[in-house]
């Protein structure tokens, strides 16, 4: 996990899975794909806008994508956390 909110939002970015995967964020958060590719290359910095519409679109990420932590107990996670779990589930079934 990337130790800046930066890194986090583009984790979260890259780990979007769709073939129209600019287009859909453009169309979910108002925010221009141009921006997203942008931001998800690391050549611009994260706004808060850009933080905002991730929240908006993962609120159970929202603790771990401003301070980098998990509260699980809490339904806060990370998407580290969840593959995790998956994983853990897939073992034990």
């Amino acid at each position: 996990m990337g130790d800046r909110i930066d890194d986090r939002v583009i984790t979260v970015i890259k780990n979007y899975k769709s073939s129209r995967k600019w287009k859909e964020l453009e169309e979910l958060t108002g925010i221009d794909r141009d921006r997203w590719r942008s931001v998800s290359e690391g050549r611009v910095k994260v706004r808060t806008e850009e933080l905002e519409a991730v929240i908006k679109l993962y609120p159970k990420w929202a603790h771990w994508l401003t301070t980098g932590d998990v509260l699980p107990e809490s339904g806060q996670t990370s998407p580290e956390w969840d593959e995790a779990e998956k994983l853990n589930e897939s073992e034990r079934a």
